[in-house]
């Protein structure tokens, strides 16, 4: 591509051998101006096409936001004083506004806009189409990780704009309410996982509470179309699980009690019922592997599910909460789940076999075989180290039974969404499931002789335990060796859920000079850095700060 027709143009003394240097370093930023014009082409299409244009450039941006994080000081150095392209922040930006003002046509933006879907200009802005405006919504979660690194004063604005679209407000569509609720709860789920408490503080960290209270409030209320609430919930709700802190681990269990009571509550034919199994499937199987319910707690649930799903066998939403339900718990280990699995896989395939039944209940029994053998696992975020494709039902059989529904199956119906169920799992096979967050919470992706791995580890423990069981020059000593023994920019990692506890444990004054010194060390190739310095240099952290080793150290 790109590379082979700089070494052209080189050859042909096109160009000088210095030139040629400075575009192989900026070829990334030619590689995200053609595909950045091709989703704009993309955009002047049908509605469909324009919202999976949106999409499109928020997973473009968050590629190019990674990629970027890891690239060396002099390559980013190239990217941001390049004449040829925008400069990587500004870019960024860009995006930013874009989506921004897709969701919302009275945003307004501080730079130019990328024309996306009819928009001409920041000063001539059209309302993008309903199907625009929702796939807008739910584009935002996407791009939280940019949000945050970039420009944390969006955050709250996004926030509030989804709210006022939910469930109750009489202006907006109901394709708009239903987009609106999912966006907020995977923006919510974006925010605990990139532990946005580290960088805005507790007084950042109350609108966001408040923010759930409502979301919640509309989730258990009996409001039509609160079926992408109750999904968003399942996201944000999962995302706490692993948040850790007593308060979050407390709010999960109260909503799952919350989610248990409704659905017993709730009759099979309500709008809802489908949308609020898949969420307590969702929340179940989150709190379980993070030990905040109890295994009798999951029985109760998937013996509900199960009572539900022979009574009427026809409910799709039942069959997928009970499916993914017993794949993510089985993975943590759930002592009884293998007979459940067994059980489920054989009477759904024996129906299946049967090829009488009608095509509510075909669509329900391939979508929980589906979810059995791992679907869903991105939705549920489950720490384990076993196979997705377990040993105790035959991922075999159920692959070639949906090929053959595909291939030779009569209803166009049933062929579509089967296409789509197999597509689905094999995306599910080959995510990465260990972390949704934009940067790795720790170093275990290195090997384990590794010692930049050793030291971080150990300030992990450090912040868990406290000064009483590792004493404070112990974790001088780490810090210090950190700076001094590794003179090269630190594989990416998120800096700031590393060292904001350590600063906020009685730890000393010299641990909090030496964690400020090395997220400076690391602020130039780290975005998490940098939120984790301009956090403490904001009142009323920056007052908590010792001003003697600031004189002391100063230069």
């Amino acid at each position: 591509g790109r590379t082979a027709e700089i070494e052209l143009q080189l050859k042909r003394e096109h160009t000088t051998e210095h030139e040629a240097e400075e575009k192989q370093l900026a070829a990334w930023l030619w590689v995200r101006g053609e595909i950045t014009g091709m989703i704009k082409t993309a955009s002047r299409g049908n509605p469909g096409i324009q919202s999976n244009s949106i999409y499109a450039l928020a997973g473009l941006a968050v590629t190019i936001n990674r990629y970027g994080s890891n690239l060396d000081k002099e390559s980013l150095e190239v990217a941001e004083g390049s004449t040829e392209y925008l400069s990587h922040s500004h870019w960024l930006t860009v995006v930013m506004d874009t989506i921004m003002c897709l969701a919302d046509v009275n945003h307004k933006p501080k730079g130019s806009l990328l024309g996306l879907c009819q928009q001409r200009s920041s000063g001539d802005k059209l309302p993008a189409s309903t199907l625009a405006q929702a796939t807008a919504s739910v584009a935002l979660s996407q791009i939280v990780p940019i949000l945050i690194s970039n420009d944390s004063s969006r955050i709250l604005p996004c926030i509030r704009l989804l709210l006022s679209r939910l469930p109750g407000s009489k202006e907006e569509s109901p394709v708009l309410q239903f987009h609106a609720g999912l966006g907020l709860g995977m923006f919510l789920a974006r925010i605990f996982e990139e532990h946005f408490s580290d960088v805005c503080g507790s007084q950042g960290m109350v609108e966001i509470w408040k923010t759930l209270d409502s979301f919640e409030e509309c989730c258990f209320s009996t409001k039509d179309n609160r079926q992408g609430c109750l999904l968003g919930l399942a996201m944000a709700i999962s995302a706490m699980c692993e948040e850790g802190k007593t308060e979050a681990r407390a709010h999960v269990s109260s909503v799952f009690d919350k989610l248990s009571g409704q659905l017993e509550a709730s009759k099979e034919k309500d709008t809802a019922y489908q949308a609020l199994s898949v969420c307590l499937a969702c929340v179940s199987g989150a709190a379980f592997s993070s030990n905040i319910v109890s295994p009798d707690q999951v029985n109760k649930v998937i013996d509900s599910f199960v009572k539900v799903n022979t009574d009427n066998p026809q409910i799709t939403g039942v069959s997928l909460a009970l499916g993914m339900l017993c794949y993510s718990i089985s993975k943590t280990g759930h002592p009884t789940i293998g007979e459940v699995k067994i059980k489920l896989y054989g009477k759904w395939m024996a129906t299946l076999k049967k090829m009488e039944e009608d095509s509510m209940v075909t669509l329900a029994c391939l979508n929980g075989l589906i979810a059995l053998v791992g679907s869903e696992r991105t939705l549920i975020p489950v720490q384990s180290n076993t196979s997705m494709l377990g040993g105790d039902v035959n991922v075999d059989v159920i692959i070639k039974h949906a090929m053959d529904t595909v291939l030779k199956g009569d209803n166009f119906g049933i062929q579509s969404n089967c296409s789509w169920m197999l597509g689905h799992l094999y995306l599910s096979a080959c995510a990465v499931a260990e972390t949704r967050a934009s940067v790795p919470p720790n170093y275990s992706y290195l090997p384990e002789h590794s010692f930049v791995r050793a030291l971080t580890d150990c300030l992990l423990e450090a912040a868990k335990v406290g000064p009483e069981s590792i004493p404070p020059e112990l974790v001088q000593i780490t810090l210090t060796s950190i700076q001094e023994e590794v003179t090269r920019v630190l594989p990416p990692v998120n800096w700031a859920g590393i060292l904001t506890p350590l600063m906020r444990i009685n730890f000393g004054d010299e641990v909090q000079k030496l964690c400020l010194q090395l997220a400076v060390n690391q602020s130039g190739a780290s975005p998490t850095a940098v939120m984790f310095l301009s956090s403490w240099m904001t009142a009323p952290l920056f007052n908590t700060l010792s001003i003697f080793y600031f004189m002391k150290y100063a230069p």
